[in-house]
């Protein structure tokens, strides 16, 4: 679902509704009252605000290889970033994704996708997203030391678990509180 909210409001707009996620729910014979229901109890307001506060790695957990929605691998968006430092470094910024566009385009990468997560992590034109995309904030950090500052911070979390139904779906959202 995320995917088709990101190309669809990266290529034609949106209204302040839930209409597209309520689309896609059709499309896949699911029942859109209890999901959107389970959206808004998540202070997520409409389409736009799913695809920039509603992160799935947020709403359901980690994996192994990512803290949070980035389609492109790490050592890509790296280059991604590398690349757009320099290239505003040189060129200055015009505060689009003209650059980010063109970098994705020569290595046939979804724009739609990467800028919609790249919009979600702050940001928002070229500039931004070597400015404020943090690769530890997507990616799991692979260093001992740093791995051992983490499992410290998760050591000094509490998870409450609830699991909720959307006809025959069920998900179990872990809350973390700090202690």
């Amino acid at each position: 679902m995320f995917e088709f909210l990101a190309k669809s409001i990266m290529q034609d707009g949106h209204e302040n509704n839930f209409s597209i996620t309520e689309r896609w729910l059709a499309q896949h014979a699911l029942e859109p009252r209890p999901v959107v229901e389970f959206i808004q109890k998540q202070n997520i307001d409409n389409d736009w605000d799913v695809l920039i506060n509603g992160d799935p790695y947020s709403l359901f957990g980690e994996t192994d290889d990512r803290l949070s929605w980035m389609p492109l691998e790490k050592a890509e968006l790296s280059e991604l970033i590398e690349y757009l430092e320099y290239e505003v470094n040189q060129k200055g910024c015009k505060h689009d994704y003209g650059l980010a566009r063109q970098w994705l385009k020569k290595r046939g990468k979804d724009s739609s996708l990467v800028l919609a997560a790249s919009m979600a992590k702050g940001g928002g034109c070229d500039c931004e997203i070597f400015y404020n995309i943090e690769l530890d904030s997507i990616y799991p950090v692979k260093s001992k030391s740093a791995l051992q500052d983490v499992l410290l911070k998760k050591k000094n979390k509490k998870k409450d678990y609830k699991t909720h139904s959307f006809n025959s779906l069920r998900i179990t959202v872990g809350i973390e509180q700090t202690k």
